[in-house]
């Protein structure tokens, strides 16, 4: 439980939605234009959609931000500050967790 609710207030409090890069390949926080050197120009050419820039781990010149808009962006970050604070809390009935894990169709 530690290590979940450690993620939503990272995520809630800590990162840097604006400014801050998600970069598995790096494996450290790493601010977007204090490490532009860091990035393909390809990523740092694509728009932004107001926040959260995710870089590929794979093909690392994309910037994986294309699948957000700004709507979205800001509805996500809602939704993890709420989960944070749930967490904290211990109250989760509003969390809308399932009893079990959903069926994984994609591995039958």
């Amino acid at each position: 439980g530690a290590v979940l609710l450690g993620f939503f207030s990272f995520y809630a409090h800590d990162f840097d939605w604006q400014k801050e890069v998600v970069s598995v390949r790096l494996g450290t926080r790493t601010l977007l234009d204090e490490s532009s050197h860091l990035f393909s120009p390809h990523f740092l050419a694509k728009p932004s959609c107001g926040s959260l820039n995710i870089e590929d781990p794979i093909e690392w010149e994309r910037n994986l931000n294309f699948a957000l808009d700004s709507g979205h962006a800001a509805a996500l970050q809602m939704k993890i500050k709420a989960t944070e604070t749930a967490l904290q809390s211990g109250d989760t009935s509003d969390l809308n967790l399932p009893h079990k894990p959903p069926p994984q169709r994609w591995l039958e």
